[in-house]
């Protein structure tokens, strides 16, 4: 095991990695959300328009706040869950206990997170949305917009609807790759194999999709706003406003998208990480062995 702060650089570096594949589906996804009448485009259509019209740079837009905030985010979430599981886990506990105590450390690492990347899910949010101002010209240029125009409370709008959602996912993510994994090798798979790794990550981004989806639709809709003031007042007010107007299925809008952005996206992050995690094993065991 090597200091806790590997897991932090290898947990961002692995949602980089992952953050480059899946951005122009991350970019469909937001502008589905941001529809406020019933979705008149589909996601595929949707991302055939977005690259006809935009060209790369539209599917790729946002990447730099998007790359920013999945580092920060993940490095949080990956590198306390470890440290705070190693504190809460003791070796009498059962099956249901770790779980438990699993899904506590994530929410815990997952409010760190929120807190920590908030301002690059602001503004990778406005980035990606259509007809925002501020999502012209540089991510410096377009922190330096919000900060004139909202001061640095403006940087964190919107947190506690992006705190649920992360609390959410953080929870389901990563206590229930942990369960998957050691069920598929108590099963007699291997546990260094990439198909292991694959088979726990499908599992784990269909149950935090589910999930997280209706706290990631009004977390996208609250950082969508500008100004001081906006049509939402609170996550609670983004729920009720959207059932009352759009009806219950309008809280997954989008979730398609999501799916199909989260989905390979989580398998993307735990492959990178694992991968990253054997270089680490394998140079610290290098080291040893020098004289």
């Amino acid at each position: 095991m090597g200091p806790a702060w590997i897991e932090f650089v290898q947990a961002g570096s692995a949602a980089v990695c992952a953050t480059v594949i899946v951005n122009p589906v991350d970019v469909m996804k937001t502008r589905l959300q941001l529809q406020t009448t019933p979705a008149s485009t589909c996601f595929v259509t949707g991302l055939a328009h977005v690259a006809r019209t935009e060209g790369v740079r539209g599917l790729q837009r946002g990447l730099a706040a998007a790359s920013l905030l999945q580092f920060t985010n993940v490095a949080c979430r990956f590198g306390f869950y470890d440290l705070a599981k190693s504190r809460l886990l003791a070796d009498g506990d059962d099956a249901r206990t770790v779980h438990l105590k699993s899904m506590a450390a994530g929410a815990g690492s997952g409010l760190i997170a929120a807190v920590v990347s908030n301002p690059f899910f602001l503004l990778k949010t406005r980035f990606q949305a259509v007809g925002v101002a501020s999502a012209r010209g540089t991510l410096a240029a377009a922190a330096a917009a919000l900060y004139a125009a909202e001061g640095p409370a403006g940087f964190f709008k919107g947190l506690p609807a992006f705190a649920a959602r992360v609390v959410v996912a953080s929870a389901v993510q990563l206590s229930t790759y942990d369960v998957v994994k050691a069920s598929l090798v108590a099963r007699g798979l291997r546990a260094e194999r990439v198909s292991t790794h694959l088979a726990a990550s499908m599992v784990t981004g269909a149950a935090v999709v589910g999930a997280m989806q209706p706290f990631d639709l009004a977390c996208t809709r609250m950082m969508s706003q500008e100004g001081a003031r906006g049509r939402y007042r609170n996550v609670l007010d983004v729920l009720v406003t959207t059932v009352r107007t759009e009806g219950p299925l309008a809280l997954y809008s989008g979730v398609v998208a999501n799916y199909a952005r989260f989905g390979p996206y989580c398998c993307l992050v735990f492959l990178f990480l694992e991968q990253f995690r054997a270089l680490g094993r394998a140079v610290r065991a290098e080291q040893h062995r020098a004289p």
